[in-house]
C-alpha cells in the first residue's frame, strides 16, 4: 500500500461533533486528516506528482453551494465545482452521504440540489451511508455511524420527561408533534432557535392544548445536554420530511443508553435498531413512561450501552474505511 493523504470536509470540528469522531477514527490509519485548504500548499501539489495518493472524504458537500436558507450562491457554486473536479483528477473521492436532500431547502432550488448531489456521487469512487437498508437498496457501502464521546456527567435532577433536542426548526415537525402529544406525559423541547415565530407558535399550542410540555430555546453545553439526555425517558425524533438517511440525535442517545421514539417510517426502517428505537405512537409513549416509573427502564441501561458500544464501535468503522483506502491506494 502506498502512502496517502486524507483531505476531509468539513474539517472544522465545531461544525458537527460527527466530524470530530470520524477524524479521530481515520487518524488511526497514521495519516492525520487535513482540510481542503491544504490542497493549495506547494508540498501537497508536489506530492500529487510523486505517487502519494490523496483520499478526499466529503460530507454534506452537495450542500456547499447553498446558503442557510437553501438558496444557491454563485461563488460557492464555482468553488464547489472546482474542488470536486480537482479531487477527481488528483485523488480518490470518498463521499459519506447523510441526507436525501438538504434540510430547509428552498423548493425553487430542489432540482439543482439533486443535480449537485448526483454530481458528487458520479465523481466518487466510494459512497458510504450509515444505514444498511439504504446501502443495499442503492449499492452503497455501509459503515456504522460512530457513537459520541461521553463525559460521565450526572443526570439532570428532577422529574423525568420525553425529550426533543437540537436545533428547533420547522422541518423537525414540532408543531405536528404537539398536535397529537398526549396530555398526561411530560415533554421537553430544547435547543437553539433562530425562528422566534416558531417558538411563539409552540408555546401558544402548549397553552391552548394544556399540555405538560416545556420549550427551552437555548443552546445547551455538551455537559448540560448529556445530563439532560440521561434524565429523559426517551429521545423523540418527530420529523417527517424524509430528508435524512439516519439521525445523529439517535446515535447520541444510543451513546448514553437512551431509547428513541421515531415518527417517520423511513427513518425508523433506516435506523433498523429495534432494541433501541421504537415507533412514536401513544402506546409506546405510555409503555416507556410506565417502565420509567417502575424502574425497568433504568435497570436495562447498562445492557443498552454495552450493546451500542459493540455494534457501533470505532474499530468496525475504521476497518470499513481502511479496507476501501487500501483498495484505492494499491
Amino acid at each position: 500500500m502506498k502512502k496517502f493523504n486524507i483531505i476531509y470536509f468539513p474539517a472544522n470540528k465545531n461544525y458537527n461533533p460527527y466530524n470530530t469522531r470520524i477524524q479521530e477514527i481515520v487518524r488511526q490509519s497514521g495519516s492525520a486528516p487535513r482540510g481542503l485548504n491544504s490542497i493549495f500548499k506547494p508540498n501537497f501539489i508536489l506530492g500529487a506528482f510523486s505517487g502519494r495518493k490523496n483520499i478526499f472524504i466529503l460530507n454534506w458537500f452537495e450542500d456547499y453551494p447553498f446558503d442557510t436558507k437553501g438558496r444557491v450562491k454563485p461563488l460557492k457554486l464555482i468553488f464547489f465545482t472546482c474542488i470536486l473536479f480537482y479531487a477527481k483528477i488528483f485523488g480518490t473521492i470518498f463521499y459519506i452521504k447523510h441526507n436525501f436532500t438538504k434540510h430547509n431547502l428552498d423548493s425553487k432550488h430542489s432540482k439543482f440540489h439533486t443535480f449537485c448531489q448526483r454530481l458528487v456521487e458520479k465523481n466518487s469512487s466510494e459512497i458510504f451511508v450509515h444505514s444498511e437498508r439504504v446501502s443495499e437498496k442503492n449499492n452503497y457501502t455501509y459503515i456504522p455511524h460512530p457513537l459520541y464521546k461521553i463525559m460521565d456527567q450526572p443526570a439532570k435532577a428532577g422529574d423525568k420527561y420525553f425529550l426533543c433536542f437540537g436545533m428547533i426548526s420547522r422541518y423537525k415537525g414540532y408543531i405536528e408533534l404537539l398536535d397529537y402529544w398526549p396530555k398526561a406525559y411530560p415533554l421537553l423541547i430544547t435547543g437553539p432557535c433562530n425562528d422566534l415565530e416558531l417558538i411563539a407558535e409552540l408555546e401558544q399550542k402548549i397553552k391552548l392544548k394544556q399540555l405538560n410540555a416545556t420549550v427551552l430555546a437555548k443552546e445547551l453545553s455538551d455537559l448540560e445536554l448529556e445530563a439532560t439526555i440521561k434524565n429523559c425517558i426517551a429521545v423523540i425524533l418527530p420529523h417527517t420530511n424524509n430528508s435524512c438517511i439516519v439521525s445523529g440525535a439517535a446515535y447520541l442517545a444510543y451513546s448514553l443508553g437512551a431509547l428513541t421514539l421515531v415518527r417517520d417510517e423511513n427513518l425508523l426502517s433506516n435506523l433498523a435498531e429495534p432494541s433501541l428505537t421504537k415507533r412514536l405512537d401513544n402506546q409506546n409513549i405510555k409503555t416507556l413512561y410506565e417502565m420509567s416509573e417502575n424502574g425497568t427502564l433504568e435497570n436495562d441501561l447498562e445492557r443498552r450501552k454495552h450493546y451500542a458500544a459493540n455494534k457501533y464501535s470505532d474499530s468496525i468503522i475504521f476497518q470499513g474505511l481502511i479496507d476501501k483506502i487500501h483498495l484505492h491506494t494499491k
